[in-house]
């Protein structure tokens, strides 16, 4: 697709093409587009898509595994935002830095970023921003081997997808307290949980959400003695998950 002339047009062709590309997964093209998207909202003025922009150039090079990009993206980002003062620019940009922290092993500066965005986060609750800085608050506590921290994220994280009504937030959620309430030895509510979280992410064709769901089970039977599901050909239960 060619992009018309006009930058404060390009901008916006640029970030509904990118979005499309990032829909059929194909990160790559949506990184160039998102790229394309933030040269023409910086030389236009417009600010808060550019700080947008760069956030999701860092979240392709994210599903590209390429995490160092992607810290240089949030980071470019987060420079953009934070003069602002704008709580959901500036919370997001910071969540989303700690996550890539997070995934780079850097655990102490990813938690104190990620606690930071969520006091800036506190007033906009309601928003689906606050509930993926929970989300990354639980997975950064698993990491941490802090699983009574991790559950108690997850479980907020329930009342946020239930106040939202987010189908993909619960089985998040689920999967979560199931990965968290396995090391903390409850491995019945770990599976009943895991079991939901996989199943509701089959039902919304939520590929990723139900492969994380699944391995937590496969982690659960291999951690603790439970009787091999229904129709198990594999050697053993972790193997069938």
């Amino acid at each position: 697709a060619n992009a018309p002339s006009h930058p404060a047009l390009a901008t916006w062709v640029n970030d509904y093409l990118a979005l499309a590309a990032s829909y059929a997964a194909d990160f790559g093209a949506a990184a160039g587009y998102y790229t394309r998207c933030y040269g023409s909202a910086l030389e236009t003025g417009q600010l808060r898509a550019a700080i947008t922009a760069a956030t999701n150039i860092g979240e392709d090079f994210t599903m590209l595994n390429d995490h160092h990009a992607s810290l240089e993206w949030m980071q470019r980002a987060l420079e953009l935002a934070r003069p602002t003062g704008w709580p959901r620019s500036v919370g997001a940009c910071l969540m989303h830095t700690a996550n890539t922290l997070r995934r780079l092993g850097q655990l102490d500066a990813a938690r104190d970023m990620l606690h930071e965005a969520l006091v800036i986060l506190k007033p906009l609750e309601n928003a689906r921003s606050y509930a993926v800085a929970l989300q990354y608050l639980g997975d950064l506590s698993l990491d941490q081997g802090d699983y009574a921290g991790a559950l108690d994220a997850f479980e907020k994280l329930a009342v946020r997808a239930d106040a939202l009504d987010q189908a993909d937030f619960r089985s998040i959620a689920r999967r979560g307290q199931a990965h968290a309430l396995t090391h903390l030895n409850r491995p019945a509510e770990a599976l009943a949980a895991a079991a939901g979280a996989a199943s509701m992410a089959a039902e919304q064709h939520h590929t990723h959400n139900q492969i994380a769901a699944l391995r937590v089970m496969a982690t659960i039977h291999a951690r603790h003695r439970l009787p091999a599901p229904a129709g198990m050909c594999e050697p053993n239960p972790a193997l069938h998950y």
